[in-house]
């Protein structure tokens, strides 16, 4: 069949393509590109976060590597140390009874609650304590400065 024989054919064919053509649902289309941004938007939001994350766990491994190597150590030799001077301490005061009740004290609390735990409740009576003696220091100061104005002293340091 000559090429100009199948001419007509192809227009036939030509037309109802793009009749099919105008008929496809382009706002689906639309919606899909938009949605498949958003997701991919998306993606790359959570691919972030996990870097940050991957880069937070790899933090928190290099804090967990120094605290078994070299801050549990140094506070355990610390607290062996302490132990042993008041073992001394209670041999010649002669109350060795009360180093093993100290001893069982002392298990029973690092059972109860982990060494971190210790070490931060006693930095916060630490702080309690200090902020204790500075009110005290406070009144007194004022109490002081109150007795100088009322007989006349005059020395307000």
């Amino acid at each position: 069949m000559p090429p100009l024989a199948r001419l007509p054919e192809l227009e036939a064919r030509l037309a109802d393509l793009r009749a099919e053509l105008s008929e496809l649902n382009t706002q689906s289309v639309e919606a899909l590109k938009t949605e498949v941004e958003a997701r991919e938007k998306k993606v790359s939001r959570l691919q972030k976060e996990m870097e940050t994350l991957g880069e937070a766990i790899g933090g928190l491994k290099n804090r967990l590597e120094t605290l078994t190597n070299e801050t549990m150590p140094g506070l355990e030799r610390q607290a062996d140390e302490a132990l042993q001077e008041a073992r001394g301490f209670l041999l010649l005061e002669e109350a060795e009874d009360l180093l093993e009740e100290a001893q069982k004290e002392y298990e029973r609390r690092r059972q109860r609650q982990p060494v971190e735990t210790v070490r931060d409740n006693a930095a916060r009576y630490e702080n309690d304590y200090q902020n204790a003696e500075n009110r005290s220091r406070d009144k007194l100061r004022e109490a002081k400065h109150s007795y100088s104005l009322t007989y006349e002293f005059g020395y307000d340091d």
